[in-house]
């Protein structure tokens, strides 16, 4: 066979696969692509089920940006406090230097500013590490109130912040005016607060509050709770539905919604730490089992104070169980030194453990102004919870 022949063989295999390939295949692969750009637009149109990765309302309502400022003003409401400031250190100077991080009842100017350290009192309480108590007149010269000129300084405490295994601030409460000095009577208290601080600044600096998304860890605990205890769930609604209507009736909104709607679904979840014999309400509990009932609103606000963003929230959670009267728990509060909050959550447990009519409000429990916007019905035929 020629070399000629050869070459007019191979050009005609190849024309003929050409013509092969534009009437047959590129046609069969215009139509698998057509299938396949028909199947992604129908897959666009479906609904598409929620996900721990989309941003959840919480997430989208800008509370996280605000947690500090949040748990400073339930601080300055726990504490009957004229001021309460944090300080956290300042790790662009060279030395010993704080900036006021955050602070209510204080000039807004201030907050930003940097601070040497200079006062003998907040010396002394990052030397020892534990919180103290200051009377008035060993406060040092910066006043940061608002009216601090025509109101002195009666007393105040600080503690120390921890955080990342070493001390990096501190918090200061203060009150002026006479017998103001009354409101710093634990410093335990004082202690907790710092501990909250604590994980707000870590979480921060671990950039939790700027980029993630607490919504699933919530999801998750109420979820324990409910696989926990059968009726967790149901008893959460319906607290969360009487909460949710004595704030419309108030007229909250924002900040203070946010925190009311989830302190009132979390506020119960210190029962799983809880014994069950505790919660079976069969018998009369003896003294020491009583004082093991009440620290169930300290064990939920550690586990609701562990989910970042949520520090502010579990300050409202702890003080669910205090009474008006200040007979209450873990901290004996009374009248407005509740926060508004846990006033109302602590009402709607009332409400929904209704045992039947004939059973009043107990008057020392519970804010009466809060009281008087329930339906009379609902008042005088409700049995206060434990």
């Amino acid at each position: 066979m020629s070399a000629a022949l050869v070459v007019l063989l191979a050009v005609a295999g190849w024309t003929a696969l050409s013509i092969l390939t534009t009437l047959v295949i590129l046609p069969l692969l215009r139509a698998s692509r057509r299938s396949d750009a028909m199947l992604h637009r129908a897959a666009a149109q479906r609904p598409r089920p929620e996900s721990s990765e989309s941003v959840s309302a919480l997430r989208s309502s800008g509370y996280l940006g605000i947690v500090l400022e949040r748990l400073v003003l339930h601080a300055c409401t726990i504490f009957a406090a004229d001021e309460v400031c944090v300080f956290g250190q300042d790790r662009r100077a060279r030395g010993d230097g704080l900036v006021l991080l955050q602070g209510a009842g204080v000039d807004p100017e201030l907050v930003g500013r940097r601070l040497t350290i200079d006062w003998d009192p907040m010396v002394a309480t990052l030397a020892c590490g534990r919180p103290i108590a200051i009377p008035g007149h060993l406060w040092p010269a910066w006043q940061g109130g608002l009216e601090a000129a025509d109101d002195p300084v009666q007393s105040a405490a600080i503690a120390p912040v921890w955080f990342g295994g070493r001390m990096q601030g501190a918090v200061s409460v203060i009150h002026r005016g006479e017998g103001r000095g009354r409101g710093i009577d634990a410093l335990g208290t004082l202690g907790e607060l710092a501990d909250l601080v604590a994980r707000v600044l870590s979480h921060t600096e671990c950039r939790q509050l700027s980029t993630a998304d607490p919504q699933p860890e919530i999801d998750a605990l109420l979820a324990t709770a409910a696989r926990s205890e059968s009726s967790a769930a149901d008893r959460a609604a319906e607290v969360a539905a009487t909460a949710r209507w004595l704030a419309d009736d108030l007229g909250l909104c924002g900040p203070a919604l946010i925190e009311l709607e989830l302190a009132a679904r979390l506020h119960d979840v210190g029962r799983l730490r809880t014994p069950a014999r505790l919660l079976a309400g069969s018998r009369q509990l003896s003294a020491a089992e009583l004082e093991l009932l009440r620290l169930q609103p300290l064990w939920g606000a550690e586990m609701v104070a562990r989910i970042p963003g949520l520090e502010a929230i579990a300050l409202v959670v702890r003080h669910c169980h205090e009474r008006w009267d200040g007979s209450g728990y873990p901290d004996g509060l009374a009248g407005e030194r509740i926060p508004l909050a846990s006033r109302i959550v602590a009402l709607a447990r009332w409400v929904s453990a209704a045992s039947g009519p004939g059973h009043a409000a107990d008057p020392g429990a519970f804010d009466p102004s809060l009281v008087a916007r329930l339906q009379p019905s609902t008042a005088t035929g409700t049995r206060a919870a434990a």
